[in-house]
């Protein structure tokens, strides 16, 4: 969490808070507590935060929908996001600041900050949630056979730790029904699993 706060009304001030701020800044660069980074060029300043405005209303979005969603059983307000989010187009996605550009083992991100398997575990809102700033997505987890998943409930909301225990055990409609909804993307990853009753692992790995 972090805020922008006030403008400095020093010369320069405002950009220099802006580059500071715990949302703007990127991945591996130290915060205001520690070494200044180096200031970004001219023509990214004031942009490094990524359009702090949106997020500014993604916050207050949320705040207003979270007493309704909490309302609801997780699983229950999971399953109803995920329906909300497929009828939304896929969108271009944010304009990313080069300065976020994240290069690993080859591959090229936008940005550094990705969605992790276990969210869209049948891969059917990734373009939603590229289109919504997400530098990559990952699926899954798929199994080759399809698999109810553990007894309900078997997701915990620790309310006051902001998270959640998972214990849903692989619930996914199998690798052969999701096949349709993948695509060859740069920035889409497929995590994959073995079945709870497979008699070869290993070999579910390798499907």
């Amino acid at each position: 969490r972090g805020s922008a706060g006030q403008e400095s009304g020093k010369n320069g001030g405002a950009d220099e808070h802006r580059w500071n701020s715990p949302f703007c800044r990127p991945l591996g660069l130290p915060g205001p507590q520690g070494a200044t980074p180096a200031a970004p060029p001219a023509t990214n300043r004031g942009n490094a935060c990524a359009r702090p405005r949106r997020l500014q209303q993604g916050i207050a979005m949320f705040a207003s929908l979270r007493p309704l969603l909490f309302r609801l059983d997780p699983e229950a307000a999971h399953t109803l996001t995920l329906r909300a989010l497929a009828l939304l187009p896929p969108g271009r996605g944010p304009a990313f600041d080069p300065i976020l550009e994240t290069r690993i083992a080859g591959l090229v991100f936008p940005s550094p900050v990705g969605l992790a398997a276990g969210f869209d575990k049948d891969a059917r809102v990734w373009r939603q949630m590229l289109g919504l700033g997400f530098g990559f997505a990952e699926v899954g987890t798929l199994t080759p056979r399809p698999q109810a998943g553990n007894p309900k409930p078997r997701i915990f909301r620790l309310t006051q730790d902001d998270a959640v225990i998972n214990r849903l055990g692989f619930n996914n409609g199998g690798l052969a029904a999701a096949l349709p909804r993948l695509a060859a993307h740069p920035r889409l990853g497929v995590n994959v699993g073995a079945n709870k009753d497979s008699p070869d692992r290993i070999a579910d790995y390798a499907h």
